[in-house]
């Protein structure tokens, strides 16, 4: 009879509780899609260039100290020219495998120069960046030295890149290549690169993967990518922090995968440099930090339709 009676209050309670459980499930999907919607209402505003930072994000006051010259390479598999670009703080202990790999892709190429920024190190980056380049004038480093404390993080960015590719404009390659320099890239082969240059689209960039779950969600914008949560990617995450983080936007991206998206980087991307004329990096919006690649690639979009794609294959660590 105990038992019995157990089970009766059990159901009781259960029958009870299911409402509850219910209407709390419907309150949080309530809530998660007002945070999803608030947060793609901020990712549309348009950007104020009117503001403390523009003329440092936009380098206006830099003056670009010498051009690398083209270095010939023997056996390439594109007839085209590239130039390839990182900038770099502190990242003393990946200089030598980062350079290996990004002469290692500019030999795929019938042409090929390498321009590096640096700034405020202090691990001395910058001596063992002068001493691994050795001369070679295929290569240029600019670097600077200012207060950091004055800049946050995406508007250092934005200046350093947009460095790199105003130096690259000039140097007018057919392909434009970015390339984060702090050991993501380690897992790039020849390979990889050939196929992913070779997909079968028509493409104006194309950006890497990872071997686990694809971590770069902040320079991530699109419509047709979905996490494991089933959530799109169409807004910036850290909007909608900390009810949804980023392990909630994130998922393994299958090699065979090509995914169109509106923005992406993953430590690693090749540009068409046609797509890039008129276009440039800004990493302040709505009065705080804001990913740099998101305002470059709207700007392509806006421009020319330029069609953006994250490669399964194209897997950098």
């Amino acid at each position: 009879m105990k038992k019995i009676l157990i089970i009766i209050v059990l159901l009781l309670m259960l029958i009870i509780m299911i409402p509850k459980i219910k209407d709390k499930k419907r309150k949080n999907r309530e809530k998660l899609k007002e945070i999803i919607d608030n947060a793609v209402r901020l990712d549309i505003n348009k950007y104020d260039y009117n503001n403390e930072y523009h003329n440092f994000m936009m380098a206006n006051d830099y003056k670009i100290t010498n051009l690398p010259k083209y270095k010939k390479s023997l056996n390439y598999k594109f007839d085209k020219s590239i130039v390839l670009v990182s900038t770099i703080r502190n990242c003393r202990k990946n200089i030598k495998m980062s350079l290996n790999i990004l002469n290692l892709i500019g030999t795929l190429f019938k042409n090929y120069s390498i321009v590096l920024y640096e700034n405020n190190s202090n691990d001395k980056t910058n001596k063992y960046l002068n001493y691994e380049i050795n001369n070679s004038n295929h290569i240029t480093l600019e670097s600077e030295n200012y207060n950091i404390e004055n800049y946050k993080r995406t508007i250092r960015l934005a200046r350093g890149r947009n460095i790199c590719l105003n130096i690259a404009k000039r140097l007018d390659p057919y392909y434009y290549c970015v390339f984060d320099f702090d050991g993501v890239n380690n897992n790039l082969t020849k390979k990889k690169i050939t196929d992913a240059i070779n997909i079968n689209k028509d493409w104006d960039v194309i950006t890497a993967n990872q071997n686990r779950k694809y971590y770069d969600i902040w320079a991530l914008r699109s419509h047709n990518y979905l996490s494991d949560y089933g959530l799109k990617c169409n807004f910036d995450y850290w909007d909608s922090r900390p009810i949804i983080g980023a392990s909630k936007l994130q998922r393994i991206i299958k090699e065979n995968e090509i995914i169109e998206v509106d923005s992406a980087f993953g430590g690693f991307g090749i540009y068409k440099m046609n797509s890039l004329k008129n276009c440039f990096y800004y990493g302040y919006k709505n009065e705080r930090e804001h990913c740099e690649h998101v305002h470059l690639h709207k700007q392509m979009k806006e421009n020319d339709n330029a069609n953006i794609y994250i490669v399964g294959s194209l897997i950098n660590h």
